[in-house]
């Protein structure tokens, strides 16, 4: 992603040495502070019974010109998430018009975090645009959206065994859904077509998950 820079890693073993040298007093000059930071989060983790951490696999670096920096004064002073006012409304819940969870919590991300530059910004526009003028990807989005649980809190019940079978037909149910929007997205051209081939394909776990 723009804005972004992956670092991987490769074993949960590295993961491990990073935790216990970000621990350390000596030798901490020597280990980027963004890697002491991941390896710390890493430590808490582990500390609080999350025994399978092999699905952290990396680093997302946001690079401070990428975005409008806000501190939390100024957070507050715009109401982005907040009301001054009594029983008022903030921004972020007057302009949420969001189907699932997950989009509601990337609204509240992008607004967090505005985009300073000029292409990515003409992208998302143009992205918007897209859906608006195609009756067919709004029908298919507003169809299979409406569908889709929260991916994203499932995804995280199966990191920490906690996922029940019922939960897992669910994620199986919106993967589904996901594949006819992606399906739906590569049909057209632009940014559109570009942001429906990145979704990666889920027939292995839907597979999978059918199995049982």
């Amino acid at each position: 992603m723009t804005g972004y820079m992956i670092v991987h890693i490769p074993i949960i073993n590295y993961w491990i040495i990073l935790k216990q040298k970000a621990l350390k007093v000596s030798g901490v000059d020597e280990i980027k502070l963004g890697t002491i930071a991941a390896g710390s989060i890493i430590h808490y983790l582990d500390d609080t019974e999350h025994n399978n951490l092999s699905h952290i696999s990396n680093l997302q670096r946001i690079f401070p010109d990428s975005y409008v920096w806000m501190d939390k004064f100024t957070m507050k002073n715009l109401e982005l998430f907040n009301s001054n006012a009594t029983n008022g409304f903030n921004l972020s819940e007057t302009i949420d018009d969001t189907i699932t969870s997950m989009g509601s919590r990337k609204l509240k991300n992008w607004i967090a975090f505005p985009l300073v530059d000029k292409k990515e910004i003409k992208g998302r526009q143009e992205i918007v645009n897209s859906i608006i003028n195609d009756d067919n990807i709004s029908d298919t989005l507003d169809l299979n959206l409406n569908s889709i649980s929260d991916v994203e809190r499932l995804m995280s019940k199966i990191a920490t065994y906690k996922i029940s079978p019922r939960e897992l037909v669910y994620l199986k149910n919106s993967l589904e859904n996901v594949k006819v929007i992606k399906e739906s997205m590569i049909k057209v051209k632009g940014k559109l077509k570009s942001f429906g081939d990145k979704i990666p394909s889920s027939k292995f776990i839907v597979d999978e998950i059918s199995k049982t």
